[in-house]
């Protein structure tokens, strides 16, 4: 792990463009239609998999799903896919239409539906999710952060939903501290990651046991 400054400045500002150029990038390679990018918890259900297994989406659109797992899905394969969603609860029968690696330890692949997605009664309901504490712009993307706060006995694996310049938000298994510093160090698409300090400011619960929390990056004293 690359660290880089400990407060807020170019660097994290440099992370987060070469964040945003590895999501359009990697977009243009494999997005035949326009996808909403949303970062939801859903569980997926192959004849390999007794209980499934929990991973995250990156975007939808009324036909399809691109999600990130921690492994990889062959093409052609069948699965079945739950959102996380009040708005849409059920298990969908879907087929893999590709599957790419993504930094050491995960896979984006893409996913046909067989039945129509509610794209506005989902993203409706996902902007309920987080409070509204920053109003730049905010990068909409799925990536794996590791998240090391001093009183946790292990690091906790998460997703970014957003980033900008002064902070991100998050959305993990397990729960975090509210008012504790930690170091988040998160992955590139090509492997690389890199740590930065932040501040967890706000956490809630979220998408059957699941958590979000803001985290707004270290400033250097005045």
């Amino acid at each position: 792990m690359k660290t880089i400054s400990p407060f807020a400045g170019p660097e994290v500002s440099d992370l987060v463009s070469q964040i945003q150029l590895d999501q359009q990038g990697f977009s243009s390679e494999n997005r035949s239609g326009h996808r909403e990018p949303l970062v939801m918890p859903i569980n997926i259900e192959t004849s390999l998999d007794e209980f499934g297994l929990d991973a995250f989406t990156r975007n939808i659109s009324p036909e399809g799903i691109c999600l990130i797992a921690p492994q990889p899905f062959r093409p052609l394969s069948e699965a079945s896919i739950r959102l996380m969603s009040g708005t849409f609860p059920k298990r969908v029968a879907s087929t893999c239409r590709w599957n790419k690696k993504f930094g050491m330890s995960y896979w984006i692949s893409g996913w046909q539906m067989n039945a129509q997605l509610p794209v506005g009664k989902i993203l409706k309901e996902d902007h309920q999710v987080e409070f509204d504490y920053r109003t730049n712009f905010r990068l909409k993307t799925a990536v794996p952060v590791s998240i090391h706060q001093d009183f946790q006995p292990k690091r906790i694996a998460g997703f970014t939903r957003n980033l900008s310049d002064d902070g991100i938000c998050l959305v993990s298994k397990e729960a975090v501290e509210v008012g504790r510093t930690g170091v988040l160090e998160i992955m590139r698409l090509n492997g690389d990651s890199n740590g930065v300090v932040a501040n967890c400011i706000w956490a809630k619960p979220y998408a059957q046991g699941h958590w979000v929390s803001g985290w707004e990056f270290a400033r250097a004293p005045e």
